[in-house]
């Protein structure tokens, strides 16, 4: 194994992210179940993943034998294969289904959307409520991910066209986002056990990274508020 010189933050970081994301791709089947998108997925990016690790262990990277080149073009079409059927399944047909992602406390979630006086900032507001309050709008008030649909699918594709070096991409790649409902209700009521004073809210607040927004990680965001905590999320 090549950990020597400048060399080495670099390859231990490829070393360990790649060994965390196969992790957690494994541990996503017990948290959703299998599915179709998520083999696809892998087969995105779970050859490099073992590819890298084991580049890293056996050095052959920096080698031009005929296993590192045939791995490399296995790899590569793997990928390709992967990609292409994942957003096929994804934007096409969609399968994302937020109900198959369990919350593991005693409530269940509201969320709204609010927006500051002074900079005209959006925040998104998750939090606790009853399970009576859920039972009883969660099917008509069912917070969508996208609550500006058309905004934040063309937002998308101005950031994504611009980590890619490109002029644009059309909206149309991220339509199936329009359609995700969050599991969440929207303008829920606070749950009784806080608004009584038995119980305190804890805050929480949240910023997200480039490409990202306050609905990226809401299935983090409903776990929190699931247990207790008001989680303030900005756009900016």
């Amino acid at each position: 194994m090549r950990f020597a010189g400048n060399e080495l933050n670099c390859e231990k970081a490829i070393y360990g992210g790649n060994l965390c994301w196969i992790l957690f791709y494994f541990l996503s089947f017990k948290t959703e179940g299998i599915r179709l998108q998520q083999i696809l997925c892998g087969l995105c990016y779970m050859p490099y993943s073992l590819y890298s690790v084991l580049a890293i262990v056996f050095d052959f990277w920096s080698s031009d034998s005929r296993l590192n080149i045939g791995a490399a073009v296995v790899v590569t079409a793997l990928a390709v294969f992967g990609w292409t059927h994942n957003v096929y399944y994804t934007v096409m047909l969609g399968t994302t289904d937020f109900r198959r992602v369990k919350i593991e406390g005693p409530f269940k979630v509201g969320v709204r959307w609010i927006r500051t006086s002074k900079l005209d900032t959006e925040i998104a507001v998750y939090y606790p409520i009853d399970q009576d309050e859920h039972d009883k709008h969660i099917e008509t008030r069912n917070a969508p991910w996208l609550h500006k649909p058309q905004e934040q699918t063309r937002e998308k594709g101005r950031v994504y066209a611009w980590l890619s070096n490109l002029p644009n991409l059309s909206p149309s790649m991220f339509k199936h986002f329009e359609n995700l409902k969050m599991e969440a209700v929207l303008d829920g009521k606070l749950s009784n056990a806080f608004t009584s004073g038995k119980k305190s809210l804890r805050p929480f607040i949240f910023s997200h990274g480039v490409t990202a927004n306050s609905v990226t990680c809401s299935v983090l965001f409903r776990d929190l508020a699931s247990k207790g905590y008001i989680i303030f999320v900005p756009n900016h």
